[in-house]
């Protein structure tokens, strides 16, 4: 990020909240470089230091004359003389500000960024984000200081603690719980360590209950810098996050805050700039457990004696006892009781009559409480409650006890209205509006029998009526909810229909129907749901699905498992954004029709299903896709019934593994496409799902884990039962891999853990290239009998295999060998072929070489024993050049042809 040796000017900020290590990392930069220009200079502690005597002005001497060598730069104008400015620019410096938090701090130590010559480096610690951006830091140029592993911790602790890297045995547990505590911030590891050396065992497990109480003071002074430093509606919002809005959703956090607040929104994100929270990568606020605490003790600072007279209230024995004293006073705005923590407690009926500047009432398990149920509440009301509170933003009590709310609370304020398991039966019994209404949750209220007039609750965006059991109709007013986005009916046993105006609900992106089991049919003219991304409508005993549901070309997700209909309309193939379709336990279900971009598609159990769609056309789109979207890469997985792989993967294997040799070339591999059959015996499954995963390997240094889902019921909270066979497929990308692939397939649950009861049959992988060009192999190349024609020859393997629809899904190749060791045997094959070609070779050599001495041997003897004759008859022989030239007439014919041929 600095750039050393590059010629621009830059500036860089480090970012992190107080004690996380920020002058530490910039001090050690400073040491690393300061050589590397011609001035230097280290202001420690910004903000303290501009606070004592003499200010930013003597910083500023202080500064000026650390670059310029030592000189004394006394002026008696806070501007800097122009020499002055003219020697800076010319010179290449490092300047480090440690602890900024005004941008006045550097107009006046630096006056001006642009005062510096080319290469120089100016290096700000801050714990303000927007500060160091104001500053002219990029984004690209603030490094946030992240907290320290455990392992990192636990050393720095021990070393302060112990004075040595490791923890004694005796103690090690007690340094995790301080480990954890710390949330890796180093300032902090250091105070406690210190604070525990020489120490004993049991004087180190009583401290650590103290500190979680009675923070020391120099972490807490630290960390309340940043707190300090904000605005009055800053630091509320940043107390009510401490005590009930911790770990929610940020939109969720902003609904609610937005009618308390000029700007929650600017609020949420002023806090995130001092690292005072964060946003997790699921969107929800997350704050670091001592900066929670400091909050809870600037609200005890408050009234240290008297909680009544404090603004918020957390700690259960003083909720208890101001609420069963009714001692509670006008100064408290909110009130969190965990009940899991908790006595029953009795509230009388006038409970809430002095608390009518409340603004959060929230009665709630955080977990689980032995030997009492979640559905039950701990707060209750004997009699009657005459009164809530008028300003109350966010009312959630879990278990409310009574059949409807007080007649005289008006709902003027109120944003969310959470009563989970209450035993209501009506909302309220006469007219009331509720225009700043946004959020409505009573799930779980089985004696709950009808909804008010909805038109009165114009701004409500999220209705979540799960489990409402004897609820039997939803009102017609339901369509003048234009902003509803959230519907869950899920588990309305008692509703027979569904009204035609909710099809007027044009903001609605989640529907939930599972488990109506009464509701045989949908409402007509579901195509104006223009913005609904997720259906779910299982075990509703649907025997049909309207063929206008092709028209929700927004759709996502669609669940119809458990119904009744024998097909799906032919207008689903126009879903072109669906993603997901679970079609689980449709026991009537015969044929499928699917859209071209689905990702997963579960059918198991649909025992009718007789006409199979075409996997390799639906494989080829996705491919395609995602050839052109390589950066949004994505998995795919169908599950169907059946045993039989479809024969477009060109490697097929019985058994739970595979392995397959890669071409030379890879760099067109964008993934590969992998099938497995999963024998079901007798299993049945428990609410967790089951997967296959898969682990490959590439040649001897790549290891790639993955699942392909075959069902997940983890939504649904009964067992099912599997049966016979069925076909998983799925698509993989991968890149940069050579070598040679190996794939194991093993049946999982969605925790990681193996099934029994399930088995893999056979296996099977298909490389997917960019390129396509000519097609793998046709259907007349398989044998199910398992003789060698129906084996794969690896050598005349096409290794561009085309993923296409021309061949329909029929047989499984029962291959005896893998294709790796086919291929290994042939290699084998060919050597032992050339060494008994080379034997024979030598062998016909040795016997011609043989039969030429033999038959010169004969002729020499031959020769010999006629010698006698050509002596004694006129036979008479001329040589010339080594050569019979010329024979007698006196040589007998035998002779003359014998010595010619020599």
């Amino acid at each position: 990020m600095l750039g050393i040796g590059e010629l621009d000017f830059r500036i860089v900020g480090i970012w992190g909240m107080g004690g996380i290590g920020k002058t530490t990392l910039a001090d050690a930069v400073f040491g690393q470089v300061c050589t590397e220009f011609e001035g230097c200079c280290f202001i420690g502690n910004v903000r303290e230091e501009s606070e004592k005597c003499g200010g930013l002005a003597r910083l500023q001497e202080e500064f000026l004359s650390k670059l310029l060598g030592g000189e004394n730069m006394k002026f008696r104008t806070p501007n800097v003389p122009e020499f002055v400015r003219r020697r800076l620019k010319s010179m290449k410096v490092l300047v480090v500000l440690d602890d900024m938090t005004k941008l006045k701090q550097l107009e006046v130590l630096a006056g001006g960024i642009e005062e510096f010559g080319p290469g120089s480096r100016v290096v700000i610690t801050s714990r303000d984000k927007q500060l160091l951006s104001n500053c002219g830091c990029g984004s690209r140029d603030i490094y946030e200081v992240e907290a320290l592993n455990n392992q990192n911790a636990l050393q720095l602790f021990c070393k302060h603690a112990f004075n040595q890297d490791h923890s004694p045995e005796e103690l090690l547990e007690f340094a995790e719980k301080v480990v954890e505590y710390a949330k890796g911030n180093p300032l902090v590891l250091k105070e406690l360590g210190s604070s525990f050396y020489q120490k004993t065992t049991r004087e180190c497990e009583s401290a650590v209950h103290k500190f979680k109480r009675i923070p020391i003071p120099e972490i807490r002074n630290l960390l309340r810098v940043s707190y300090d430093g904000l605005g009055p509606e800053e630091k509320e919002i940043f107390l009510d996050i401490a005590f009930f809005l911790k770990g929610m959703d940020r939109n969720y956090v902003t609904k609610i805050l937005d009618d308390c607040y000029s700007s929650a929104r600017f609020g949420i994100s002023v806090l995130v700039d001092k690292s005072l929270i964060t946003i997790s990568k699921t969107n929800e606020i997350e704050m670091d457990d001592l900066l929670q605490e400091m909050g809870w003790d600037i609200v005890c600072e408050e009234s240290s004696s008297f909680p009544g007279k404090r603004s918020r209230l957390n700690n259960h024995e003083d909720v208890r006892n101001i609420l069963n004293r009714n001692t509670g006073t006008d100064t408290i705005k909110g009130i969190v009781l965990d009940m899991s923590e908790t006595k029953d407690i009795a509230l009388n009926s006038e409970a809430f009559e002095k608390l009518y500047n409340l603004k959060f009432l929230k009665f709630y398990y955080q977990t689980q409480c032995s030997g009492h149920s979640m559905s039950a509440s701990k707060v209750h009301v004997p009699h009657s409650l005459n009164y809530l509170p008028d300003e109350l933003r966010s009312l959630h009590w879990h278990g409310y006890p009574l059949k409807t709310l007080p007649t005289e609370f008006s709902l003027e304020y109120l944003v969310e209205l959470n009563l989970p398991y209450s035993n209501l039966e009506q909302l309220w019994e006469e007219v009331k509006d509720a225009p700043c209404l946004k959020l409505l949750t009573l799930s779980h209220s089985q004696n709950l029998t009808s909804l008010p007039d909805l038109s009165h609750l114009p701004c409500l965006e999220v209705m979540n009526l799960e489990d409402c059991r004897s609820l039997s109709e939803i009102p017609i007013s339901i369509q003048h909810l234009h902003h509803l986005n959230f519907l869950c009916l899920k588990g309305c046993e008692s509703l027979r229909s569904i009204p035609s105006s909710i099809c007027s609900l044009t903001s609605l992106f989640h529907l939930d129907l599972s488990n109506c089991s009464k509701l045989d049919k949908l409402p007509e003219n579901l195509r104006d749901l223009v913005c609904l991304k997720y259906l779910f409508l299982n075990h509703c005993g649907l025997k049909e699905i309207p063929e206008d549901i092709g028209c929700l070309s927004s759709l996502e997700l669609l669940e119809l498992c458990g119904n009744k209909f024998d097909s799906l309309p032919t207008s689903i193939e126009q879903l072109s954004e669906l993603r997901r379709l679970l079609l689980n336990n449709c026991s009537m279900l015969q044929s499928l029709t699917l859209p071209s971009g689905l990702q997963s598609l579960e059918a198991m159990n649909c025992k009718q299903l007789q006409l199979l769609p075409d996997t390799s056309e639906l494989s080829g789109v996705i491919t395609k896709r995602f050839i052109k979207e390589y950066e949004r890469a994505f998995p795919v997985s169908i599950c169907l019934p059946g045993s039989v792989i479809p024969d477009w993967f060109n490697h097929q294997k019985i058994g739970s593994s595979i392995m397959i040799p890669l071409p030379t070339d890879t760099s067109k591999l964008v993934g590969f496409a992998l099938c497995t059959v999963i024998a079901f015996e007798n299993y049945s499954d428990d609410g967790r799902g089951v997967r296959v995963s898969f682990k490959s390997h590439y040649s001897d240094t790549t290891d790639f884990c993955g699942s392909l889902t075959v069902c997940d019921t983890q939504r649904h909270n009964h067992a099912r039962s599997m049966y016979s066979d069925h076909v998983v497929q799925g698509y993989y990308p991968f890149s940069n891999v050579a070598g040679f692939l190996s794939v194991e397939f093993c049946p999982q649950n969605f925790d990681g853990q193996p099934l029994e009861g399930c088995k893999v049959k056979n296996c099977a992988v298909c490389p997917v290239y960019a390129e396509e060009p000519i097609e793998t192999r046709s259907s007349d190349e398989t044998d199910t009998s398992g003789s060698e024609s129906g084996r794969l020859d690896v050598e005349e393997m096409d290794p561009h295999p085309k993923i296409t629809g021309e061949s329909k899904s029929t047989l499984l190749i029962d291959e005896k060998v893998d294709p790796f060791y086919q291929s290994l045997c042939n290699r084998v094959g060919w050597f032992l072929s050339f060494i008994f070609c080379l034997f024979c070779g030598v062998f016909v050599f040795g016997l011609l070489v043989f039969l030429l001495l033999h038959l010169s041997t004969h002729c020499e003897v031959y020769l010999s024993s006629h010698a006698q004759n050509m002596r004694s008859s006129s036979c008479q022989l001329q040589v010339k050049g080594g050569k019979f030239t010329q024979v007698s007439e006196g040589c007998t014919d035998r002779v003359r042809m014998i010595l010619v041929s020599f």
